[in-house]
């Protein structure tokens, strides 16, 4: 697929087994040029002046405590921290989100305004393969020229020396967050978003939002510098002061507010300009 053997052991980041043939195609007739893109990148990426996050994280189910990981982008983004984050559209993540936009609704959102404007994009989109969905995912991020930090999200086995080797090459950090175990106790839909975001909390939620920080603390130790507990302690006081609900609200909004634009700016198929 590429021609520079540094960027060829990219296919075989992941040990269960490389990219399907299609997701290469795909990425092929996706990019012009991909191998340019990417070493394009690697050189404007040390001439920018952002330092922008890249999360890719794997599938997430019903009983799956890594749903944690939804709320990273929001953390980062109200700590000024523009941030990507991309994750499949499962069943569970419809049911966290479907309220505040909609989610499976194609919209041609300019990332970069996204950024600009909120310090956040999240491109939530259907894929059943987690080894596609987490290259295709890898190949987007590496040729962003502004990311400086990509974290992949997945149980996923990951040859750590082909990893090291592609940091060093594209001078970009790409870290590893193993997925917490998920427990048989615990289903997305127990959880109620106005206790989740809000103040007032039962024992329930309040045991959630003290697991969904110590989860997301790792994050903010890589981005920001804080220690486990200082990371602990900011990312659950934001569960309690609204601020996650309220970037997400505005988030939804500013999409929402690109889909009708689009939906305006297409011409009607019946109308017409003379009879």
């Amino acid at each position: 697929m590429f021609k520079t053997e540094e960027l060829n052991q990219i296919l075989q980041i992941f040990m269960q087994r490389l990219p399907s043939q299609n997701i290469q195609q795909q990425l092929s007739h996706q990019y012009v040029n991909l191998e340019a893109t990417i070493l394009r990148a690697k050189i404007l990426r040390n001439l920018s002046p952002a330092h922008s996050v890249y999360i890719i994280q794997s599938s997430i189910e019903w009983n799956d405590l890594n749903l944690a990981y939804l709320f990273s982008p929001i953390i980062l983004a109200n700590l000024n921290k523009k941030t990507i984050y991309t994750t499949p559209l499962t069943v569970a993540i419809n049911y966290m989100l479907e309220s505040y936009y909609q989610i499976q609704t194609k919209s041609l959102v300019n990332i970069d305004n996204a950024l600009e404007n909120l310090n956040l994009y999240l491109d939530i989109f259907e894929y059943i393969d987690d080894v596609d969905f987490l290259f295709l995912s890898l190949i987007k991020a590496i040729c962003h020229t502004d990311i400086s930090k990509i974290f992949i999200i997945s149980k996923l086995d990951i040859d750590v020396q082909i990893l090291n080797k592609i940091n060093q090459f594209l001078n970009i950090e790409i870290y590893i967050l193993n997925k917490t175990c998920n427990i048989s106790s615990f289903s997305i839909q127990q959880i109620d978003q106005k206790k989740l975001f809000f103040k007032v909390k039962d024992e329930f939620h309040r045991t959630l939002c003290h697991d969904f920080s110590k989860i997301n603390a790792k994050l903010l130790m890589l981005t920001h510098g804080f220690n486990q507990e200082q990371a602990h302690h900011l990312i659950e006081d934001m569960f309690y002061s609204e601020h996650l609900f309220e970037k997400l609200s505005v988030y939804s909004e500013y999409i929402q507010t690109q889909i009708q634009n689009e939906n305006i700016l297409k011409p009607s198929r019946y109308s017409s300009s003379s009879f």
